[in-house]
């Protein structure tokens, strides 16, 4: 058994996390008042020091209309995290608790009256999992797993919940002792003693039976036994037929479920549901790994997917309806073990997709995105997945160099960096030049690498470029920049005058004395006093909202100023700030008043226009990037963005002053 979030390896297969499982369900079904089918899920391990909070992990979660969460433990802030959210949560016992938990009823009675009932049902729990993997554990602790079972059945029961929630608890597919050929499928002998009562427990409660399965191990561990089309799913592997019942398996598993079935069935325990807790494929690995890799975790879980929603079933139960949870929804960067254990994630822990896949199995898949074509007539150019590695660089190299694209965002630390992979670096570089030469099918050619879909392959902070990039964009940002690009262009034709919407404190103070003055001389006559007021008002008051849209003449440096908003205003608004606009526009208040206060202290290092504060964004980026504040705490970070801003606009100004003061 794993600790926190490991796997353990045994014969065929293994597994176990203890994090989340997000099962997604496959009823936008329900919605289109198709009939329902198996559940897909996804592991949400917590073992890494950099993933998101359990809030954007339920953001996430809602994001991708993912219905059913499972976590291993009952961490508070989690289940917090995901109440009202219409998800229901299967939450777990640790191997670590099951000692105390075996022991004493009134140890489960408080767990359940503090961890679970005060967020009961606003969190929609279903699921119980005592314990995970027992048998792959250091220390033994089978025989605690049905004791704790029946205790935690016992503390439902008495809140009245065990009609509504129910208890079980998973195993590795080490739990055989054999598995091939299916039908031969038997449980190991040396864990009768607390299986069979485990089984009976599940069967009079009807709690399904958990189980882990992982063609990964089991190919990697005997490539020249196992084909990697049969472990893929792929429709060009050969049939495996076994010897025993004559059914045909096209994929290992199936064939690795179907033991499970006979084992089952072995023990006269032909109606119990099974439920894979644990599947899925590594998206990166060591150089010995070499099938590790995104596309391969891309084709096993996309055919998955489609096996689960189409309730294939298996050879020996046709049409039956299987749930299945694809571990996992991020890499960890903590987990021990070969690299390819700490890359089994469909997201990283920025929240970006490694690669793309469709959660729902039925609609028309995108061959490049593997996403749901989109009827729109917008379209993108993207790198064919057909085309050959030397064909796609030497396409890439020309559209970052002859072909004048920018891939400034495809470099490391960059929006469009991650994934790392030549397919998706490639896609970015050739829809830029495809949108910069008129969209047109030549543009997209790159030698045949090239082809065009309808589905946007934008992704997080990567915006992929379209005739429509300025709709795209988030509304403060792209308000502020409509703002600055009008106003700039305004100044530039002479349509407005730069020095009527400048800042320039002396000048300023010295023309609120000259009103005052005159105020004084004729404070008896109202009308007077008031269109001097309103003289104020036009010529000077709002001087200090407009001096931040001059970002100087149309040249390089207008230009970086511009991009500061459309790129970093942009990434803090869809970040940190999302779908939080008001908080936004506070942000670059607080901001705009700090800089014209602090610049009141040095009223001799002043420009006319507080061009700086476009800086302000880039600044804010680059805190949280150095500092890592998590988003819920961006505050601090924006704290030193601000006087990192100021320190920059100040050296500016004094250099400006020495040089031609």
């Amino acid at each position: 058994m794993p600790s926190v979030d490991g796997k353990v390896k045994d014969k065929d297969v293994v597994m176990g996390d203890e994090g989340f499982d997000v099962v997604m369900a496959n009823k936008s079904d329900e919605k289109l008042g198709l009939c329902s089918g198996g559940k897909i899920g996804v592991c949400y391990g917590r073992n890494a020091d950099d993933l998101p909070t359990p809030d954007k992990a339920a953001q996430l979660v809602k994001l991708h209309s993912i219905k059913y969460v499972r976590i291993y433990d009952s961490n508070i802030q989690v289940i917090k995290a995901f109440a009202n959210t219409g998800v229901e949560l299967m939450i777990g016992v640790p191997n670590s608790d099951l000692l105390a938990f075996s022991q004493y009823q009134s140890n489960v009675d408080t767990w359940l009256k503090n961890s679970i009932l005060p967020y009961y049902p606003a969190t929609m729990i279903t699921y119980i999992t005592v314990g995970a993997e027992v048998t792959e554990s250091r220390i033994n602790v089978s025989s605690l797993v049905v004791p704790a079972m029946t205790n935690v059945h016992a503390a439902l029961e008495k809140a009245r919940l065990h009609k509504r929630i129910k208890v079980s608890s998973t195993h590795s597919l080490g739990v055989l002792s054999r598995s091939f050929p299916p039908s031969a499928g038997a449980f190991n002998s040396s864990y009768a003693f607390f299986l069979r009562p485990m089984l009976e427990f599940l069967v009079e409660n009807e709690s399904p039976f958990m189980v882990d399965l992982y063609p990964y191990y089991a190919y990697r561990d005997s490539p020249t036994n196992v084909s990697l089309s049969y472990a893929l799913f792929s429709s060009s592997s050969s049939d495996i037929v076994d010897p025993n019942t004559g059914l045909v398996y096209t994929n290992m598993f199936d064939a690795q479920l179907d033991a499970v079935f006979f084992a089952l069935m072995a023990l006269n325990f032909r109606t119990l549901e099974v439920m894979v807790t644990e599947s899925g494929w590594p998206n990166k690995g060591s150089a010995k790994e070499t099938v590790a890799t995104t596309d391969d975790a891309q084709t096993y879980n996309t055919n998955l997917i489609r096996h689960v929603i189409n309730d294939t079933g298996t050879p020996a139960k046709p049409g039956e309806e299987i749930d299945v949870y694809i571990f996992s929804l991020f890499n960890e960067n903590r987990k021990p073990g070969l690299e390819s254990e700490r890359h089994w994630g469909l997201f990283y822990p920025d929240r970006t997709s490694i690669y793309s896949l469709d959660l729902t199995g039925r609609g028309n898949v995108d061959v490049i995105t593997g996403g749901n074509m989109t009827s729109s007539n917008r379209t993108w150019c993207v790198a064919s997945s057909n085309a050959s590695e030397l064909d796609l660089q030497n396409a890439l190299d020309w559209a970052c160099g002859s072909g004048n694209v920018d891939c400034s965002a495809i470099q490391p630390s960059q929006p469009c960096y991650q994934p790392d992979t030549l397919v998706s670096h490639a896609s970015y570089a050739f829809n830029s030049y495809y949108h910069q030469n008129g969209a047109s099918d030549v543009a997209c050619s790159f030698g045949g690498t090239g082809i065009r879909t309808t589905k946007d392959p934008s992704y997080d902070n990567c915006i992929y470029a379209t005739s429509r990039f300025y709709n795209s964009l988030p509304p403060i940002s792209k308000a502020y920049g409509t703002l600055c690009l009008l106003t700039t262009a305004a100044c530039q034709l002479g349509i407005l005058s730069p020095g009527s919407i400048s800042l320039f404190y002396p000048f300023v103070l010295s023309h609120f004395q000259a009103y005052h003055d005159h105020l004084m001389k004729d404070i008896h006559k109202v009308y007077i006093v008031l269109s001097n007021l309103v003289e104020i008002l036009a010529t000077l008051v709002w001087r200090l909202l407009t001096n931040f849209f001059f970002l100087g003449k149309f040249s390089i440096n207008f230009g970086i100023r511009l991009l500061m908003i459309a790129r970093y205003g942009v990434q803090l608004e869809r970040g940190p700030f999302d779908k939080r606009p008001a908080d936004f526009l506070w942000m670059m208040m607080f901001g705009a008043f700090s800089l014209l206060v602090s610049f009141v202290c040095h009223p001799s290092f002043i420009f006319p226009f507080l061009r700086d504060f476009t800086g302000l964004y880039a600044s804010i980026c680059l805190e949280q990037r150095v500092s890592r504040c998590p988003d819920q705490h961006i505050w601090p970070c924006y704290a030193k963005g601000i006087l990192s801003t100021m320190g920059n606009a100040f050296t500016g100004c004094y250099l400006w002053f020495t040089t031609y003061a």
